[in-house]
């Protein structure tokens, strides 16, 4: 391990093939806990803010989501697929140019 970066003691790798198993094992448990544990604010987050993307539509970013997710749930569509219907356009903030692919 190689110092502390916000209260976490870092690994020593800086390439993939310098790691050890040991190391690796500690950061797969570090990012399964971490964005675990965090994963349903960030996602709340995330929505709250692309809702307040500039448009020139009626209607904005989350306002678009919610509308596709809900017009999952009256398809009768799985759990799955609403909430990935209503995640679907968190990315829009950081790259609106491929909303399609």
């Amino acid at each position: 391990m190689d110092g502390v970066k916000n209260g976490v003691e870092k690994v020593t790798y800086t390439r993939l093939d310098q790691g050890t198993t040991a190391e690796y094992l500690r950061v797969r448990d570090y990012n399964r806990n971490t964005w675990k544990e965090n994963v349903g604010p960030r996602i709340m987050e995330e929505l709250r803010a692309i809702a307040s993307i500039p448009l020139i539509v009626q209607v904005n970013e989350l306002e678009h989501s919610l509308q596709t997710a809900t017009r999952c749930l009256r398809d009768g569509e799985d759990e799955e697929t609403i909430v990935c219907a209503l995640m679907h356009d968190i990315g829009e903030r950081m790259g609106p140019a491929n909303h399609g692919e």
